[in-house]
């Protein structure tokens, strides 16, 4: 019976003792799911492992997210690459490529050249996204809103001739057009490398030094590449060589 204080108060230093990760983060079938579900999610968790570490996630829209960070209001951001850095500091390498695809109307485009396609066409993407970053040599008319499938409509009324997106996450949205308005997937139009961010402050410089640590032995045993595979979703080009 006498064990019973000390027991209670040594399981009371241990919740303590756990560090409180703020993650701000879009949702990304496959990646970062409102579910708890995701590569990036699960790559957190074996690096900042319970009970040590209790990951607070919140899921906002990507420009939000890097805002977050910026503010210091977050502690980590998933995605992100090294045009976007601005305060923050990023991983040592990657963590996957951004395999970014085009939803078109498949008439306007009978002869599609990938990137060089986009020139001089009104292109949209969401908010934050800064495709333009990924193709500095194609002139394009581009925009950024808020709504993916807003953007899909417009497209179907042709008010826009691209959109740059991922197809595990236009495709759900295209279903629900009349006949898909004609509009077909152009795979893999532009890529990048992606990085996880974090704080620019001595905490965020800590938490990236066992990130980049514990990411290498991943990357090494095979494991980081079993945590990407394990969601049918994710594009398999989109792991990091």
């Amino acid at each position: 019976m006498r064990l019973a204080p000390l027991l209670l108060m040594l399981s009371g230093l241990t919740a303590q003792a756990a560090e409180t990760l703020h993650i701000a983060t879009a949702e990304y079938l496959g990646y970062a799911e409102s579910s708890g579900k995701g590569y990036y999610l699960d790559l957190l968790r074996k690096i900042y492992p319970a009970p040590a570490y209790q990951l607070k996630i919140r899921f906002v829209p990507y420009e939000r997210a890097r805002m977050m960070l910026d503010a210091g209001s977050a502690d980590i951001l998933p995605s992100t690459n090294n045009l976007q850095a601005n305060k923050i500091l990023l991983s040592a390498q990657m963590t996957d490529m951004d395999v970014v695809d085009a939803a078109v109307q498949g008439s306007r485009f009978p002869a599609w050249q990938g990137k060089t396609s986009l020139t001089g066409m009104r292109v949209g993407a969401q908010i934050g996204y800064a495709f333009t970053e990924y193709a500095p040599d194609v002139r394009m008319d581009y925009q950024e809103k808020i709504s993916l499938s807003s953007m899909l409509e417009m497209l179907a009324a042709n008010r826009l001739d691209v959109v740059l997106d991922y197809e595990a996450e236009m495709k759900p949205l295209l279903a629900k057009l009349p006949s898909q308005a004609g509009i077909v997937i152009k795979p893999a139009v532009l890529t990048k490398p992606l990085y996880f961010g974090f704080v620019g402050k001595p905490r965020g410089a800590q938490l990236k030094a066992r990130f980049d640590t514990e990411l290498a032995k991943l990357k090494q045993s095979g494991e980081l590449k079993r945590l990407f595979l394990a969601y049918p979703s994710n594009n398999p080009d989109a792991f990091p060589p």
